[in-house]
């Protein structure tokens, strides 16, 4: 009896995203779900420090994902991930698109630093303006009550 090895291959799902670490970015392409493992790369690093870390997920597929940290000097906008896998016949890319947005705890902390010094610049006019009326009211008052005095020589 002769005996056969089966192996199936199973093309990954590809995504690109920008994570937010310790005060930087870092762009991340993923392969999961592939069988075996893709090869997963940056177009144009410039010798920029790039990761790649490779999971073996349940069932035997594995999840491949490179991070590249973006240095300040570095544009975001359209990166390119370069993604080989012995289901395809030639290399696929995916580009990063970005969206003009701050990390999102500081947007958050903006909105409230917005919010709260407007908030005491109305309390400020609002309490100035109760003052002027009060001081207005007092005077007006005093020259109501007291009429003034005849002196008759």
């Amino acid at each position: 009896m002769k005996q056969g090895l089966v192996s199936t291959i199973v093309s990954p799902q590809i995504s690109t995203r920008l994570d937010y670490r310790d005060g930087g970015r870092e762009a991340v392409c993923s392969a999961a779900g592939g069988r075996p493992a893709a090869s997963v790369s940056w177009r144009d690093t410039q010798n920029s420090s790039e990761t790649q870390t490779s999971t073996r997920n349940n069932g035997g597929s594995f999840t491949v994902e490179s991070r590249f940290i973006l240095p300040d000097s570095v544009s975001a906008d359209n990166l390119t991930c370069v993604l080989t896998h012995p289901s395809w016949r030639e290399a696929r890319t995916a580009t990063l698109q970005i969206s003009y947005h701050r990390e999102p705890t500081a947007v958050f902390s903006l909105k409230y630093i917005v919010f709260s010094v407007c908030s005491v610049i109305l309390l400020c006019g609002f309490l100035t303006g109760c003052f002027i009326v009060r001081t207005s009211v007092g005077r007006l008052s005093n020259k109501i009550r007291r009429p003034k005095s005849h002196v008759y020589r």
